[in-house]
């Protein structure tokens, strides 16, 4: 989630191909954005993911940490467009219901939701979102987390089932189990596969035809979504908008100064 311009990146893991797949980093930026996100462009180096923990008493029972500790923690990866909040409800749930008790986690994926200080975003955007990348993210998180040898088990949606296998590949030591939710470990183009081609027009829509510099709040873009794209689906849009930030942004001249709201893709 980030500015009104889409940048779409093939991703190093696959070929190329002239058809678009599910591995092209679609990334956004605004005019305003583009110089210090270039500071960027080249870095490797991994991110710290913003996260959050659903572990939950149970009613009636004492806090036991040391429990909690003994099993290895379950970690929530999301997919494309998605954020660590997708799993609230389904973790909490967890939390309760497992008979191991277990830390309960969630993550915000590279380029996505919270990952960065609260409302900012440039500092650790990355251009590349390939999965080999974004795994090392995670790795990086847990090592600040928990202890450099720390096992956890992935449960990982969409995109974030492919990040969860790839992590499994590359670092089968840190994964104490695997579960794989709507995704299979094949490439997806919008020739194959009519889900992923309906999030690709999603995406090309709002680069094409959605003005996020005439926007000052979720509303404005949402009746654009409705216009503009005409998408009916509120529930569509209320995902979509997840995405979008409103930022105020300040200007001073020796007469006045003045802020102006926008919102951010």
């Amino acid at each position: 989630s980030t500015s009104s311009l889409v940048k779409r990146r093939k991703s190093s893991l696959l070929s190329s191909s002239s058809t678009a797949t599910e591995e092209e980093a679609i990334t956004t930026t605004t005019t305003k954005d583009k110089e210090e996100r270039n500071k960027n462009d080249n870095d490797d180096s991994p991110v710290e993911l913003s996260m959050i923990e659903y572990t939950t008493k149970r009613k009636g029972e004492v806090n036991d940490d040391d429990e909690n500790d003994e099993n290895e923690p379950v970690l929530f990866l999301h997919g494309l467009l998605g954020s660590k909040r997708n799993f609230g409800s389904l973790a909490t749930s967890l939390s309760y219901r497992l008979k191991k008790k277990r830390r309960i986690y969630a993550m915000d994926l590279r380029n996505h939701g919270n990952t960065f200080d609260e409302g900012t975003t440039i500092e650790k955007w990355r251009d590349d979102m390939s999965y080999t990348n974004m795994a090392k993210d995670v790795i990086h998180t847990m090592n600040i987390l928990f202890q450099q040898n720390k096992k956890v088990v992935l449960v990982g949606h969409s995109m974030g089932g492919k990040i969860a296998a790839c992590m499994a590949l590359l670092y089968p030591e840190r994964v104490a189990g695997l579960v794989v939710l709507d995704m299979a470990p094949v490439t997806y183009t919008t020739e194959n596969d009519i889900t992923w081609k309906a999030v690709h027009d999603i995406v090309v829509g709002l680069n094409e035809n959605i003005n996020f510099t005439t926007c000052q709040t979720k509303r404005d873009v949402d009746d654009q979504l409705r216009t503009s794209l005409n998408m009916g689906d509120p529930a569509l849009r209320a995902f979509i908008l997840t995405n979008v930030h409103a930022t105020t942004s300040s200007s001073t001249t020796t007469e006045s100064s003045s802020s102006k709201t926008m919102v951010r893709w």
